[in-house]
């Protein structure tokens, strides 16, 4: 067997060993809350993954010393869509007739840390609630990142496996190897999770149980549809506000993130997409609550109108995706600066989607140049990104994917205006692509998603898939040369 071969099987059989364990905790729950048709499902796939899983990763280890990008985006898309279908059994096999494409629907949200559902998420047993956050919260992570926290190998192939599953501007730059950097990117995610639940804890509105599932999720930005289906409107102040910070915490850069943990707080503002974030959620929070104040549409006082726009203004822009306020009555043009600050999205290096600051800095700037060098021709200037000087191939990757990712969306409201209104069908798309899964212009409850067809629901499903892989492992499928491996040579 070629050893590209047997490497992407040993990458896949590790993956599916580590998602086994994150079965472990949801039989745990499952016993205690006497669930034992769940305990009897779970723990026949835990023993399925975990014997599959062992066999794979002992059978084709293999220490690979190449590995080319069509073999690493080849191994993103089939360990994303592995674990997706495995994710399926849980829901489908628990014995309470949900649908397979619901169950799909939902294994797809899960992972890619879409905050949406077609399940019923607080109807679920306790054992499958934990489970789907616990999927979400590995999601965040990411399935290929996670798997190399647990795979040994050489440094520049763990590099290029991460830069297909997230192949922003940029990998985290850190004078350490990169296996010690993506170990440090894992404990600092588990640490933002554990002291989110510890703070939630203080909050007599949410049961330990239910704090536990709002901090994987959060932590990930997956909505919190544990909740009353995302809907935390009812939730006191204490827990929004905890919520809300922490959102607001993981969208931004995670480089910055752990330099800051390491003692240098001042990283954290001089990350130029971290001001931009910051920034941005600042200035819309701002339209909006004055727009509200002009049309006399505040109740409650201005401070208070105020925190309540800042809070969703964040779940939005953040790419959590949860409601904390009432939108209903924010003018439409707050609803398009909304619609555009989504497709946006969170910083790279974050468990946000969309487009990502950092390629939108990027193309603001190449316009900028090439307006300059209409005017200046004989001028040579330099773009540069946080003091630094871009390569061509850098930004032409930026620019491409932009209108790469314009270009899907495009497709995907399309395909759904078969069934849903031509503003509907856009807001859905932006929706699904950026992960967030609420909509600003209407429902995304379980009812109203059970109601779409099946076809509709497969192209959200593929729209939050690309979303999270950032389009190309998805797209790339679709090419004939990507599977003849003598042109990919």
């Amino acid at each position: 067997m070629k050893k590209d071969l047997v490497f992407i099987l040993h990458t896949i059989s590790t993956a599916v060993m580590i998602y086994g364990c994150l079965l472990l905790p949801s039989i745990i729950v499952s016993l205690l809350s006497r669930e034992y048709s769940v305990v009897l499902t779970l723990s026949f796939i835990f023993i399925a993954c975990g014997l599959f899983g062992w066999v794979g990763h002992t059978f084709f280890d293999n220490e690979i010393k190449k590995v080319s990008i069509r073999d690493c985006f080849m191994i993103t898309i089939l360990t994303w869509l592995v674990i997706i279908f495995l994710t399926t059994l849980p829901f489908y096999l628990c014995g309470n007739g949900y649908r397979y494409l619901d169950c799909l629907y939902d294994a797809t949200a899960a992972w890619t840390t879409t905050g949406t559902a077609a399940i019923d998420v607080p109807t679920l047993p306790n054992g499958l609630q934990l489970f789907r956050s616990s999927c979400n919260w590995a999601g965040g992570m990411g399935i290929i990142l996670l798997t190399l926290t647990f795979l040994p190998m050489r440094q520049f192939v763990g590099r290029n496996l991460a830069y297909a599953e997230s192949p922003g501007p940029g990998f985290l730059k850190s004078n350490n190897t990169f296996r010690h950097t993506y170990r440090n990117l894992f404990m600092l995610y588990v640490s933002i999770t554990a002291v989110q639940f510890i703070l939630l804890l203080f909050s007599s509105a949410l049961t330990p149980f239910e704090a536990l599932l709002t901090a994987l999720s959060n932590s990930s930005t997956s909505g919190l549809e544990h909740l009353n289906n995302g809907d935390i409107r009812y939730l006191p102040t204490y827990p929004k506000v905890i919520i809300t910070i922490f959102a607001c915490f993981v969208s931004l850069n995670v480089g910055s993130i752990l330099y800051t943990v390491k003692g240098s707080f001042k990283t954290l503002f001089k990350n130029g997409e971290n001001r931009f974030a910051l920034i941005r959620i600042l200035i819309l929070t701002l339209i909006i609550t004055g727009t509200l104040a002009i049309e006399h549409k505040i109740d409650g006082g201005i401070l208070r109108s105020f925190g309540s726009t800042l809070m969703q203004v964040i779940s939005f822009v953040s790419t959590a995706g949860y409601r904390i306020s009432d939108e209903s009555s924010w003018p439409f043009y707050s609803k398009i600066l909304i619609l555009v600050f989504m497709l946006i999205g969170a910083c790279s290096l974050s468990t946000g989607g969309g487009i990502k600051i950092a390629r939108t800095i990027i193309a603001g700037k190449t316009i900028h140049h090439n307006l300059s060098h209409v005017i200046h021709p004989r001028n040579v200037r330099l773009i540069t990104y946080d003091s630094t000087v871009l390569r061509i191939t850098t930004i032409q990757r930026a620019n491409l994917y932009i209108c790469v990712y314009f270009l899907i969306f495009s497709i995907g409201a399309l395909l759904l205006t078969w069934e849903l209104d031509i503003d509907e069908a856009f807001f859905m798309a932006a929706t699904m692509l950026s992960n967030i899964g609420v909509s600003i212009d209407g429902p995304t409850d379980p009812s109203y998603i059970t109601n779409l067809s099946g076809f509709s629901r497969l192209v959200l499903s593929f729209l939050m898939l690309a979303g999270k892989l950032e389009i190309y492992p998805v797209i790339l499928l679709g090419f004939r040369s990507f599977w003849r491996e003598e042109e990919n040579a």
